[in-house]
């Protein structure tokens, strides 16, 4: 009877955990299992180290899922195709909770909605967790044009984020591009013509007259020394009053009234000029002189033989004249006698 009551007890106690444990599991951890939640995939085409089913999915640092499967692309598509066709593409599957990924902006699990928000850059990328090793999966807006999806051949099963490149693929490649380039520098080439560089500019420096520069400095130095400073300074400061006395009396004729009045007299003046030549009166005149002239052509033409045995005759008589102006001033008594008169002989003694 003792042994009874003591098993009794003992089955109870049990049944009393296991109930306990069952309530516990429902209320701390069936809700992440029981919960609803939608499954999401992305591709990678680089390596997933440090990631592992159960690593954190994390929206914007807050978490909102968790990694279910990490495969690869041709186990799930291109199943037809050739094993050399099949892209080398890294699955991996995710459970979102759609309540904290998804809100009232996208409303999953719609991958029309889900769309709009990869145009405007929506990526998934690892990132490394600490110094730990371990990575996460963090979604995020990213450059859409840096971070192009990759190139796929079939529609998704599930909803579908692109991946972006890791932070720390960004940086092994940007090593490994560094790398690449300094083998290929010549190195040894590089120093030998640095060295030589050296030894030429050694040389031509060598060459230059140092001495001579700096005596030719303190020549020149010498010589400004001796500039009387004082009195160009003087002679500058007198050349700018000047200035400044023409400008005041340039201002002081602009200012005075003729000047204000010069443009309108001007003006008047260019009226009464443009009014004189559009006269008809200044028409007719030309005209008449125009014909005068034509008479005075036709005159000359007609009589140029005349005009020429007059202009002849006329120079002829000058000279007669100024033949007899010479006479007269030599021998006035000739042009009454005609002759020269005979000399009057003086009485003897």
């Amino acid at each position: 009877m003792t042994h009874s009551k003591h098993y009794f007890r003992l089955g109870l106690f049990v049944v009393i955990a296991v109930i306990t444990a069952a309530l516990l599991f429902i209320a701390f951890g069936a809700g992440r299992w029981l919960g609803k939640s939608v499954t999401m995939e992305t591709y990678f085409d680089e390596s997933v180290q440090g990631l592992d089913v159960g690593s954190k999915v994390r929206y914007r640092g807050v978490t909102v899922g968790e990694v279910s499967k990490i495969s690869f692309t041709y186990t799930k598509y291109q199943l037809d195709s050739p094993p050399s066709e099949r892209l080398q593409y890294v699955l991996v599957e995710t459970r979102l909770r759609p309540e904290l990924f998804g809100g009232k902006t996208m409303q999953l699990p719609s991958q029309e909605t889900l769309q709009r928000e990869i145009d405007r850059g929506l990526r998934v990328r690892i990132t490394p967790q600490g110094l730990t090793g371990t990575s996460y999966l963090e979604i995020d807006y990213f450059n859409p044009y840096s971070n192009r999806p990759l190139a796929i051949s079939w529609a998704p099963l599930d909803l579908y984020i692109p991946s972006a490149h890791s932070a720390v693929s960004q940086l092994m490649s940007a090593t490994q591009d560094i790398i690449t380039r300094m083998q290929k520098l010549d190195v040894e080439t590089t120093v030998t013509r640095l060295n030589h560089l050296l030894a030429t500019t050694d040389d031509k420096l060598g060459q230059i007259p140092m001495a001579s520069i700096a005596k030719s400095l303190d020549s020149v130095a010498g010589k400004l020394d001796k500039l009387p400073l004082d009195q160009l300074v003087s002679d500058a400061r007198a050349m700018l009053n000047e200035v400044h006395a023409t400008s005041a009396q340039l201002h002081a004729m602009l200012d005075a009234p003729g000047m204000a009045s010069a443009p309108a007299n001007l003006a008047v003046s260019s009226a009464k000029l443009r009014e004189l030549l559009e006269s008809p009166q200044l028409s007719d005149s030309l005209k008449h002189l125009d014909q005068t002239m034509s008479r005075l052509d036709q005159l000359t033409a007609g009589h140029e033989g005349e005009l020429g045995e007059t202009l002849m005759n006329l120079h002829s008589a000058s000279d007669d004249l100024r033949r007899l102006t010479d006479r007269a001033n030599s021998n006035p008594g000739s042009l009454l006698f005609g002759s020269t008169p005979t000399p009057y002989p003086l009485p003897a003694q």
